[in-house]
């Protein structure tokens, strides 16, 4: 446990940090943290902490463990990570994000933008017009005094507006999700609608959308017609009509379309830790501002050179909000860029940070520019060395070692879910007496311990004469019924005893691409029956482009650290009934043959996990006919060979 006490001036409290050139003690354990005044950056890191932000225009991050979290006075953000935490705004404009599990948010005096995000939360926005978005699960939302927005989003979720004029939002994202469900007790429950006062706003519908009925109770239900789901409940209101609605245009124009004002943009790391890099990224609002609207937007590490997460290069915002008032076109978000630990500065190669818009609302859209790039630069003027690091981490290969990324897939463990380890390289250029440094392994897009376990400050001897040394990090196969991304990463990193960053290394685990296919290049199965019948087996599906049908195959492969090709050929069966070739390739629109034979090379580049082969083909509806697709080379998986019976 460490106690903690910031100073009069801007403060970065992380693991690893130091403040005014003291090391700060390890994080791990139940802290208390007062970062009192300035405009300050906490990273509470593992444990049941108790964070207090102070005076200033503050940044909280409470990560693992049940947190407390105050911003105090001022601008405060309030990330309170995994576990079940309790976040005050307290005065000023607060964003209260209250991230994974089960929080209890407060907004407090002011005009607050809180959101749920997953567990069963409780928000309240106190005084203020306030914002608030429940997110997954089911929620319960308080607006208080002021006029305030709310949203449960998914999950039967319960509203109460309190005093002022409150909106209450319902919503159909597409043509089966909306922020309703199948029965009236999974729709949100909406406990104090005021007629006159407050008002609904639908975003993806419009009033001829709905069907509203009154129960025996006096209670209104509101269902959406084209998705017969349910999406409120409105407790002892039995005169619902169009004018107690807003906002309900579905067309597009008006709203306007979000993209960032550049696809590219550059920043520079802090110099030491009372001074941060800061990068202002601006989103636009094109084509049109009539109404209230909001996008969401993340901050990850990026595809090339990815940047680490968890406040090593930068800190990550899992998932932000951005609020346009009617007629505002543009709003702004930083992305903190610490300085390097300890007290040597860690030369930087371009490292780069991924910008993506998601989820605009009511009728708005994303512009051609939803996402953009990050690249971060080594500090200017630091007034200390740029040293070459002793200590590196050994890259999967050439191409690896070009991004700074490990690779390793959850079939890597074999058919059976659980845990499995996969093993670190480290060298040491100077191989003369004994020494040691610490390894981490950081969550990042990856979390500990749904997709790995986490490790901190983990000793690695190197012996007299040991060049080499290997330390393993534990993965967790779950099985591709689990719902997550294709690739996430963890953040790896190499400390000397001093804190200094040696070297530092992504992660990135591929999640998807099962057991089922072994490790290599596959096919999803070995037979495949597709065409008029429908599919009937994983990774292959039928479509209709403009130049007629085609049969498509997916090819999966396990690594993802590096960019890698494979052969590939489709041609008639030799066994049983043989397909019939179109003789000259052509498509066979129309045509009496079954199928155009194909061949190539597919590439995959770093982090991507599938690619698909079109094969042209005519679905005549006679008797089933074969051919066989083919990967040919080095690194082939359990299914390099498919048969396909083309119905």
């Amino acid at each position: 446990m460490a106690n903690i006490t910031g100073t009069l001036v801007p403060d970065l409290i992380i693991p690893g940090g130091n403040i005014q050139g003291e090391l700060l003690p390890d994080l791990s354990g139940d802290d208390i943290i007062d970062s009192r005044d300035g405009d300050d950056a906490v990273a509470a890191d593992a444990g049941n902490d108790s964070v207090v932000g102070g005076l200033g225009d503050d940044q909280l991050f409470g990560n693992a463990g049940n947190d407390t979290m105050r911003g105090d006075a001022g601008l405060d953000s309030l990330y309170g990570g995994r576990d079940d935490d309790l976040l005050y705004g307290d005065d000023g404009n607060d964003l209260v994000f209250a991230d994974l599990g089960n929080d209890t948010g407060y907004g407090g005096a002011g005009d607050d933008l809180m959101t749920g995000n997953k567990g069963e939360d409780a928000l309240y926005g106190g005084d203020g017009n306030d914002s608030i978005f429940g997110g997954q699960d089911n929620d319960s939302i308080f607006g208080d005094a002021g006029d305030d927005l709310l949203l449960g989003d998914l999950g039967a979720d319960t509203l109460e507006g309190g005093a002022g004029n409150d909106i209450f939002v319902m919503s159909r994202r597409d043509a089966t999700l909306t922020t309703g469900g199948a029965t009236v007790d999974d729709a949100d429950l909406i406990k104090d609608f005021v007629k006159g006062e407050d008002k609904f706003m639908l975003d993806g519908l419009q009033f001829t959308d709905l069907n509203i009925q009154v129960d025996a109770d006096g209670n209104s239900t509101i269902q959406d017609s084209q998705t017969s789901q349910f999406l409120a409940k409105v407790e002892g209101v039995s005169d619902l009509d169009v004018t107690d609605f807003t906002g309900v245009t579905t067309d597009p124009g008006p709203q306007g379309a979000f993209q960032f004002s550049q696809a590219a943009y550059t920043g520079v790391e802090g110099t030491d830790a009372a001074n941060p890099g800061k990068t202002l990224i601006t989103v636009t609002r094109t084509d049109g501002s009539q109404d209230p609207v909001s996008v969401g937007y993340k901050v990850t590490p990026g595809v090339t050179n990815p940047a680490l997460a968890g406040g090593i290069d930068f800190f990550e915002t899992t998932d932000g909000l951005l609020t346009f008032a009617a007629g505002e076109t543009q709003k702004t978000f930083e992305v903190l860029l610490p300085a390097d630990p300890g007290t040597t500065n860690v030369a930087d190669d371009g490292k780069t940070v991924s910008l993506t818009l998601f989820n605009p609302t009511n009728g708005a859209v994303l512009g051609s520019q939803s996402a953009a790039v990050l690249t971060i630069g080594d500090s200017a003027g630091s007034g200390v060395a740029v040293v070459g690091a002793e200590y590196e981490f050994v890259l999967d290969s050439v191409a690896g070692a070009s991004t700074n990324v490990y690779g390793v897939a959850e079939s890597d463990g074999g058919t059976a879910l659980g845990t499995f380890t996969t093993p670190i390289t480290i060298k040491r250029s100077i191989t003369v007496g004994e020494d040691t440094i610490n390894f981490n392994a950081f969550d990042a897009t990856a979390t500990s311990p749904d997709d790995f376990t986490r490790v901190t400050g983990q000793t690695v001897t190197f012996a007299d004469g040991q060049q080499f040394a290997t330390v393993d990090v534990v993965i967790n196969n779950d099985g591709t019924a689990v719902a997550e991304p294709d690739i996430e990463n963890a953040s790896l990193t190499l400390q000397n005893g001093s804190g200094q960053v040696l070297d530092s290394a992504n992660l990135l685990i591929n999640n998807q691409a099962g057991a089922a296919t072994g490790a290599g290049f596959s096919f999803g199965t070995s037979t495949y029956s597709l065409g008029s019948g429908g599919v009937a087996a994983i990774g292959g599906g039928t479509g209709n482009g403009p130049n007629g049908e085609f049969l498509e195959l997916t090819v999966f492969r396990s690594n993802v650290s590096t960019a890698e090709t494979v052969d590939y050929s489709v041609i008639a069966s030799t066994t049983g009934s043989a397909a019939t070739a179109d003789p000259d390739g052509a498509a066979p629109v129309g045509s009496t043959s079954d199928f155009v034979p194909v061949s190539g090379q597919l590439s995959f580049g770093i982090g991507e996990l599938t690619k698909t082969i079109q094969v042209p083909a005519f679905f005549d509806g006679g008797s089933n006919e074969f051919i066989t697709a083919e990967l040919t080379g080095n690194g082939l998986g359990l299914f390099p060979t498919a048969s396909v019976d083309i119905l």
